[in-house]
């Protein structure tokens, strides 16, 4: 008896074989594990292209087949990586969009909410002067940046949830993965 779990989405290299190695964990009883493992389940050229549970049994040729996992795996062709100077480029762009984005965040936000006379009425209580009201914008600052820290959990040590980042990142993958096995499955 073999079991197959059929993994939903894997990338491989352009022009390489498909093996049911790389897209399913497979385990027999009685042996014959590597060989199944060899199993050439087709090529991989430029596009992507949908692997079925019914692919798996007709290419392993045996009756004692038995799937588990999706019942489709997308094999998507890897793309090249960026060149080291390239990503740290886009990396250096994208965070001077976040640092000027942010920043106009912030000051729209200041001043739709007069935050200027909310520091000024602060440090008029506090001091007793209104003149000194700058010093309040620190604490404020400090603030906010500690805030958005721990909203966002990406503080090291030890995280009990994942991160609003690591769910928009999950999310997003794995509706690129739909999408990719319905492209692959229309193709079919």
């Amino acid at each position: 008896m073999i079991y197959v779990y059929l993994k939903q989405c894997v990338q491989l290299a352009k022009n390489s074989a498909v093996r049911l190695g790389d897209v399913a964990q497979v385990v027999a009883l009685g042996g014959g594990v590597k060989e199944a493992r060899a199993v050439v389940l087709g090529r991989l050229e430029d596009s992507p292209f949908l692997l079925t549970a019914a692919d798996v049994v007709f290419a392993l040729g045996r009756e004692d087949v038995a799937m588990l996992g999706a019942p489709a795996c997308a094999v998507v062709p890897m793309q090249a990586a960026d060149k080291p100077a390239l990503h740290w480029f886009k990396a250096a762009v994208v965070c001077a969009l976040l640092f000027v984005g942010g920043g106009m965040t912030v000051l729209a936000y200041q001043t739709d909410t007069a935050m200027l006379d909310a520091h000024a009425a602060i440090a008029q209580t506090v001091t007793g002067d209104e003149q000194d009201a700058p010093w309040v914008s620190l604490p404020y600052c400090a603030g906010v940046g500690l805030g958005v820290l721990l909203f966002s959990n990406v503080l090291p040590g030890k995280k009990k949830k994942p991160s609003v980042f690591e769910i928009e990142q999950f999310e997003k993958q794995d509706q690129e993965r739909r999408y990719l096995a319905d492209q692959a499955e229309g193709e079919k």
